[in-house]
Parts: C-alpha cells; structure tokens; sequence
C-alpha cells in the first residue's frame, strides 16, 4: 500500500483494537475472559500507559486524515476544468512542477482566451487587493 492516508487509516483502525483488547483482557492472561475494569470500574494500571498512547495515536492521526479529506476539494475541483484549462496546464504549468491541486486555486480567479491570430495583446493583469 503506497498511499499515506492508507496506512494511517490501517493506524487508526490497530490503535482502536488495541485499546478494545486493553480493556478486554484480564490480568496475566491474553485470552478475552474477562474485563480489565476491576470491581471498581478502573482499568489495570498495566494497561493504562498502552491505552493513553494509543488513544494519542488515534487523535494525530485522525489529524492527518480530516486534514487529508479538507484539502482532497482542491483535487475534485481539478477534475471539472474545461478543456482550455486542461491545456494550459498540461502544456505551461505542469511542466514548471506545478501539482494539480496547486492549479485549480489559480483556476477560478482566471479567465483563458485563445489567441487565433498573429494579434499582440495584454496576456495577464496582476491585481492588487
């Protein structure tokens, strides 16, 4: 699996059955026979140390997931350019190591004008806010 957010997904999913088999288990014992919550309610102290790291584990890495799925607008937007938009990516920007997602924040705020004739004019305006 080469994609990032595969393996934090497989991460995450580890983490939450870790902490299930940490509450699960009973002491000295690995076989799910019991509960670890003692008559008091409180889970063993051997098994505090492995659920607070693993659920420290589960936020960073829920992080880096939400993170992944907030920026992924910026890569659908890239699929419903136009033709023209297409190709003026393929052919300036993406040889310049542009990404896609880096070009379609620029898409909206242009406009693309083919130029049929020999005609010189204006190609870009910078706008200052």
């Amino acid at each position: 699996m080469g994609n990032p957010i595969g393996f934090r997904s497989l991460a995450l999913l580890s983490s939450v059955s870790e902490i299930f088999g940490d509450v699960l288990e009973t002491k000295n014992s690995g076989v799910l026979t019991g509960a670890s919550l003692d008559s008091s309610g409180v889970v063993d102290g051997e098994d505090i140390v492995p659920i607070g790291y693993n659920l420290l584990f589960l936020v960073i890495n829920s992080y880096y997931v939400l993170r992944w799925l907030v920026t992924r607008d910026a890569l659908l937007n890239a699929l419903e350019w136009d033709e023209d938009a297409e190709n003026v990516y393929r052919d300036c920007f993406k040889p310049l190591g542009f990404r896609r997602a880096q070009f379609s924040r620029l898409v909206p705020h242009t406009r693309i004008e083919a130029n049929d004739g020999m005609e010189s004019r204006l190609l870009t305006v910078q706008v200052s806010r």
